[in-house]
């Protein structure tokens, strides 16, 4: 359900609001030239679910959302009936902007993120969180997806159990690290379409062991 003073609260704060705009438009753009990734803004799902690759571009006179329901279609490792797999699939995750978003460093992801595929076995993962590391103010949304993603495919993995959310994974993990990462297909495909280096965060794109 909506919270109509959150939503007032944060669509009210003009900067806000066009942090909001500039986060659909990019996240949009990702959604139209990424087979790997469907993004659902919450007002559109809410009312209809349009084809993958065809949600329309928002009214500019609608509130801009502050949420998205993501769904990642790649490989990551799921483990059912003590059976551990790598498998292809169809993974979801929930975004939500805080009003405070443009102004505070999450430490913990989960005020941002919420993980709802539980099938997934991952050191990083425990339905409903997932660890991506800190999340900086104003960190660009697509940037929050391309972490989740290097997550899922084992891009991105704990090795050490004290800051694993899976302890079990973590140690599963750690003696099968030649296996990983399961993809190195990009999450993002047009990075090259970028004429500003520093706008790209190139470190988040390498493999990773946090």
């Amino acid at each position: 359900m909506n919270n109509p003073i959150r939503n007032n609260a944060i669509h009210n704060n003009p900067i806000h609001r066009g942090f909001l705009n500039a986060q659909w438009t990019e996240m949009s753009a990702l959604n139209q030239s990424s087979d790997r990734v469907e993004i659902i803004p919450l007002w559109q799902h809410e009312h209809g679910q349009h084809e993958h690759g065809q949600h329309e571009n928002p009214d500019r006179d609608t509130d801009p959302p502050d949420r998205y329901l993501v769904h990642f279609y790649c490989k990551t490792m799921v483990k059912n009936n003590d059976v551990i797999e790598a498998l292809q699939g169809k993974y979801s995750i929930g975004i939500s902007v805080p009003a405070d978003y443009l102004r505070t460093t999450y430490e913990n992801p989960a005020q941002v993120l919420t993980f709802f595929s539980k099938e997934v076995y991952h050191p990083n993962i425990s339905v409903p969180f997932i660890c991506i590391g800190s999340i900086a103010p104003a960190t660009p949304l697509v940037d929050v997806l391309i972490r989740s993603y290097e997550v899922i495919t084992y891009n991105r993995v704990t090795t050490v159990e004290s800051n694993a959310l899976n302890h079990e994974a973590c140690l599963w993990a750690r003696q099968h690290m030649s296996e990983f990462p399961l993809e190195v297909v990009p999450l993002k495909r047009q990075l090259e379409e970028s004429t500003d280096l520093e706008d790209l965060n190139l470190e988040d794109m390498e493999y990773e062991a946090l």
